[in-house]
This record gives structure tokens, sequence and C-alpha cells, in this order.
């Protein structure tokens, strides 16, 4: 199964350098392959090549190696590698947010995987289906994908499958706030993780499974203190960052901000010491967000720059749009609207340059709070509109909803403009009679 890219990723990350040996290890190959005039090893290399830039979120240079890759094998009829090579042009493409483009490729691994039966490419298919439409909150899609991978994976005794596809089940039942299916689906994936000892899977079924425990912030740390031990016990680091990043963010969810801060900076300490620059940044994320819920926004700004630092140095654009998101938000609460909105302005170029249409959806209606505090209505009626037009066309209702509300009320101060210019105006022309 494809390695999950969300947050709460357990897999181990290849930190920087090995990656960058990866790259010279395929560029070698390769040009022993195209020496050779190895067609099949070339494909190979290409792929390899594409999938490390991946993994160092180089998206767009993984892209055109992946291009490459899938050229020379439909070219020559190696319709297993087209398969492979379709999901990870699928991949690239979810990571930099191009769903359409994503669902595509996907879909057309997923032909070719169920002519040859390719049992394996067709559940990735499946998954990486699933979670396109996730993103684009078509959610009935998501669910049906995710079941086709969990009925494969029965089908053919795959656990570790199973597992997964029932944590990305219950990752999309709760975005519908089905909060009691999204439980059942990862209490089935503890329950086979555990009977297969599989101490990954089980801790990631514990992690995914605290998301879901609402008001029970005491068995949540308990989990997390499970997925310390095993972190430990497996002397993988990332997993250890994901346990303080989990304590952090129960800590905060109960207004607990100094512990959670403590939390996140021993998860930001383990990140930089072994090179996971995403987990790094996040941590920084949450600590920012800590201090804006104990009004400290000059340390949440300090926590976000950091961030930005970290995401720019790498070119994580997500990670970049985040961070000037939430420093506009930072700068909002400290009554600092001018330079609020030229982190929004810095934000929303990213996310159309990325076509993130989420986070430009968010830029937009930020923009529009920002101008609305400075009484620019114009400005901040233009922004709410954008979003709005965004929201629909994503079918991200929340944002709909919450432009539609901000649009009405600055109709509202329009109409009280208007009058109150009506009024003037009548007051004016009686007074000019003798």
């Amino acid at each position: 199964m494809n390695k999950r890219s969300s947050k709460k990723n357990v897999v181990s990350r290849t930190n920087f350098y090995s990656d960058k040996t990866a790259i010279q290890q395929y560029e070698n190959s390769l040009k022993i392959a195209r020496k050779e005039g190895y067609k099949k090893q070339e494909t190979q290399a290409y792929l390899g090549i594409g999938k490390s830039y991946r993994s160092e979120n180089h998206n767009q240079i993984a892209i055109q190696y992946h291009e490459k890759a899938l050229q020379i094998a439909s070219e020559h009829g190696y319709t297993h590698l087209e398969t492979q090579t379709h999901l990870e042009l699928g991949e690239d493409h979810r990571s930099a947010n191009q769903l359409h483009m994503a669902i595509q490729h996907n879909e057309k691994a997923l032909k070719i995987a169920i002519e040859n039966g390719y049992k394996n490419e067709e559940m990735q298919a499946h998954n990486e289906l699933g979670k396109a439409y996730r993103l684009k909150k078509q959610i009935k899609m998501a669910i049906k994908h995710h079941e086709e991978v969990l009925r494969i994976a029965g089908e053919q005794e795959l656990k570790n499958e199973e597992t997964q596809a029932h944590i990305e089940l219950g990752d999309t039942c709760r975005l519908e706030n089905h909060n009691e299916t999204a439980i059942k689906h990862y209490k089935k994936a503890l329950e086979i993780a555990g009977e297969e000892e599989n101490k990954l899977l089980t801790t990631q079924a514990y992690i995914e499974h605290v998301y879901r425990l609402e008001n029970q912030n005491q068995t949540a740390i308990q989990h997390y203190q499970e997925v310390l031990q095993i972190a430990r016990e497996q002397k993988c680091k990332l997993l250890e960052i994901q346990a303080y990043l989990g304590f952090g963010e129960v800590y905060k969810s109960f207004n607990q901000n100094i512990k959670a801060i403590e939390n996140f900076k021993r998860a930001w300490q383990i990140a930089n010491e072994h090179g996971h620059e995403i987990e790094e940044v996040q941590a920084y994320l949450l600590s920012g967000e800590a201090y804006i819920s104990d009004n400290e926004h000059e340390k949440a700004i300090d926590c976000y720059q950091k961030a930005l630092e970290i995401g720019s140095s790498q070119g994580c654009k997500p990670q970049q749009t985040i961070a000037h998101l939430l420093l506009g938000e930072a700068y909002r609460s400290g009554s600092q609207n001018q330079e609020a909105i030229k982190q929004y302005e810095i934000a929303l170029k990213i996310a159309k340059e990325q076509e993130y249409r989420e986070r430009e959806i968010q830029a937009h209606f930020h923009l529009g709070e920002a101008y609305k505090s400075e009484s620019n209505i114009q400005a901040a009626s233009e922004n709410y509109r954008k979003a709005l037009a965004i929201a629909k066309e994503q079918g991200d209702k929340k944002f709909k909803q919450n432009a539609i509300k901000q649009l009405s009320k600055l109709t509202g101060i329009i109409r009280l403009g208007n009058i109150e210019h009506d009024v003037r105006m009548t007051f004016f022309r009686l007074s000019s009679f003798p």
C-alpha cells in the first residue's frame, strides 16, 4: 500500500541525505540503462528518481521523471510498469494538490490493473482515489473506493492492507461527523493489527483512534503513552515525534497550553536532530497555535516564522502556505491588519501557483476578514465572493456558509451606509432652502 501523507503518517520518512544518495544511485543506473539500451531498467530508474524527489516534496520534478517513465512503459508495452507509473503520477499530483490530474492517473491505473489482474495495484489505485476524493470533499466516492480496498484485502487475506483500509475509512467517515462509524473502523484496525503483532500499524491505529475520543482525554493520553513505548522499543524516532505531537494536541484540546507546548518542543527537538523537517515544521505550527490560545502573539509569530524558514529551505510549498496563513492570523489577532494582509496575499499567491484550492479559499476568506477590520468594505466583499465561488466549486460547505454569512453582514453595512448617505443628502437639500 502507498504511504500515508497526512500529518499522522507513522511510516518512517527517508531523510534528506539518504534521498540524495538514492537519487545518485538511480541516476547511475539510468546512465547504464540508457547506454546499454535496457528500456525496462531505464523506466525503473526514472520511477526511482521521481519517488525520491517526491519524498523531498519536489513534486513537479517528480512528475517530470514519472512522465518519462510512463512514455517508455507505454511505448514498449510494459503494462505492469505503466500501471505503477500512473499510480506514482497520481500520488505526485495529489501531493501537489492537483486533484483532477491525480484522479485521472489513478483511474487509468485502476483500468489497467483490473484488465491484467494486478490486485495489489488495484488496491493502491482505489486507495489513492479514495484519498483524492476525500480531499475534494466527495465523501461518498471516497468511501466507495476505500471499501473496495477493504473488500480486495479481505479476499486476498492481506491483513496489513485491511488494517490500513479501516483507518482510511475511519478518517473519511469522521469528515462527515459520522463519529461512531469512524470509531468502529479504528477499533477494527486496532483489533487486526494486534492479531498480526504489527506494532507500526497498531501504533497508527492508536493515533487515528485518538482523534475521535471526544472528551476522553485520559484515554487519549493512555493511547499516546502506548505509542511512545512502541516507538522507543522499535527505535523509531518518527513515531516518537508523533507521540509527542499527539500529547501536545490532547493537552491543547483542553487548554493546558503550557503542557502542550512542552510536548511540541520535545517533538521539534527530536525532528531537528533526526532530519524530519516536515514534522519539525508541524511542531512549530502547533506551538504557535498554543501560544495564540494564551494570547502570546509574539511567541506565536516566532514559531510561525521558524516553521516558514524550515519549510522554505526544503521547498515545502504546502507548509509555506499554511505558515503564511497562520502568520496572518497571529498578526490580525494582535491588531496588525496591514501585516496580516501581506501574509494572506503571499499565501494566496502560493496557493494559486500550486493549485491549492482549499488554501485559496482560506486566504480569500481571511483577507475578507482583515479588510473588514480596516473598514475596506469593497475589498472585503470582493474576497468573500471569491472565497464563496471556490468553496461552491470545491463542495466546501463550511466556508460556503461562512462566506455567505459574512457577505450578508456586509450587505447590511452597505445598505446602512446608503441610508445614512440619503439622510445626509435630504438634510443638505432641505437646508439649502431659504
